[in-house]
């Protein structure tokens, strides 16, 4: 049955039209409004709306849009839902993120386990809402320091002045950075990989109603168990198989995830919240 729900998605494709048209629009609307609304629709609407962009961009990296016979197309696609950040899609990233599935939790096999600076800081309370506070920066960083990437990076910030002006700019390069901190697009990374109930697993899924709202992104584990199935066929898959994933640990709410995260007792990071 799991078997059936494998294969190319197109439609994904008219959905990641849409959410890079709507992140595009809210942009350009705010091109004359006051800054703190700038700064406010960019973690309300940008933050959310990168979510979107981002679980779509994932597919693509998977080959599930347009399926493996079209590869460029995927990554074209993937470097489409990532403009909007002002930041190029990488495509050697794919190529790491395959490892981190083949290798998951591995030391030194996994590139999305933790440096050793990431453990020491989520050792403390104060340590680990720094993490959250800084992660985004830190991999903005590591995405724009290939010359070729800033360059890329330059032009797209160009678009973005000359589609609305600097407040569209900053609505765009916000909506991810303050999306990935205190925000449920922030909760899905960490509660994903780096924490879940008794922090003992190397992932974990969300099964609450957010799911419909931003295409079953929450499905990890069925996700590791069977990447060839797109995302908007992942609830499927719990229902195809519930004796073995009723079971398992699982993530309620992304937001008392991340509560329990930050305030609950000191404990290690046991992979990184930035996949």
């Amino acid at each position: 049955m799991v078997r059936a729900l494998m294969g190319a998605e197109p439609r994904l494709a008219l959905a990641s039209a849409a959410v890079v048209a709507a992140q595009l629009y809210v942009g350009y609307l705010l091109r004359r409004s006051c800054w703190p609304a700038v700064v406010a629709a960019a973690y309300l609407v940008g933050g959310s709306l990168w979510l979107l962009q981002f679980t779509l961009q994932h597919d693509a990296q998977h080959r599930n849009v347009f399926g493996p016979r079209w590869p460029r197309l995927n990554d074209a696609l993937a470097w489409v839902l990532g403009a909007p950040a002002l930041v190029p899609y990488r495509f050697g990233r794919r190529r790491k993120h395959l490892d981190h599935h083949r290798h998951l939790g591995e030391p030194g096999r996994d590139a999305d386990r933790p440096s050793e600076r990431q453990v020491a800081l989520s050792r403390r309370r104060a340590g680990r809402l720094l993490l959250l506070l800084t992660a985004p920066l830190a991999s903005r960083a590591r995405q724009l320091r290939r010359p070729a990437d800033a360059a890329q990076s330059a032009l797209l910030v160009a678009g973005a002045l000359l589609l609305g002006g600097p407040r569209t700019a900053a609505y765009l390069a916000l909506g991810p950075l303050l999306g990935r901190t205190l925000h449920p697009f922030g909760a899905a990374l960490l509660c994903s990989h780096s924490y879940g109930p008794g922090n003992q697993a190397v992932t974990y899924s969300y099964r609450g109603p957010l799911n419909w709202l931003f295409l079953n992104t929450g499905y990890h584990i069925e996700h590791h168990d069977f990447p060839n199935v797109p995302c908007c066929r992942l609830a499927a898959v719990t229902r195809a198989a519930p004796e073995f994933y009723a079971g398992l640990p699982h993530v309620d709410s992304w937001f008392t995830c991340m509560i329990n995260y930050v305030t609950g007792a000191d404990r290690d990071l046991t992979t990184r919240h930035d996949t």
